[in-house]
């Protein structure tokens, strides 16, 4: 995948890496914490890509970072692009099959393995809900 410059203007849109972390066929969400954007939402693990590095590289950091997990491959899901009022997002998104270690949340959120039913089921940011329909047919 071709390297991604958050700080590109085509077409103002931020790029954001997400490594959507499985187990048993089931996914790792989060909620995302108070006082931020869609606080109390359920979230995959992700955030914005520095500058020079690639999605996948940003998937793996943020999933590291976030949680604690470590994955060795990345399995491309897919590119979505989302519009809020505010912001354009381009999210870059990688399954990480199996990934090694025990969970360890930045912070005091909670945190859940759900299977993709239990997704659909969820109150999760607007622009998840194409991953999630993705996820379908990748976890059932």
């Amino acid at each position: 995948m071709p390297r991604a410059d958050p700080q590109a203007p085509r077409g103002g849109a931020t790029d954001v890496a997400l490594a959507v972390a499985t187990r048993g066929g089931r996914a790792l969400v989060a909620r995302r914490a108070a006082g931020t954007h869609l606080a109390g939402a359920w979230e995959f693990p992700g955030g914005k890509l520095v500058p020079g590095e690639t999605p996948s590289d940003g998937a793996r950091r943020e999933l590291l970072e976030e949680t604690r997990l470590e994955a060795d491959a990345l399995e491309p899901l897919g590119l979505f692009v989302y519009e809020y009022p505010d912001r354009s997002l381009r999210f870059h998104v990688f399954l990480a099959r199996e990934p090694r270690g025990d969970v360890r949340l930045d912070g005091e959120r909670e945190w859940a393995w759900k299977s993709w039913e239990e997704l659909s089921a969820l109150e999760m940011p607007p622009a998840n809900a194409p991953i999630v329909s993705a996820l379908r047919w990748r976890l059932a």
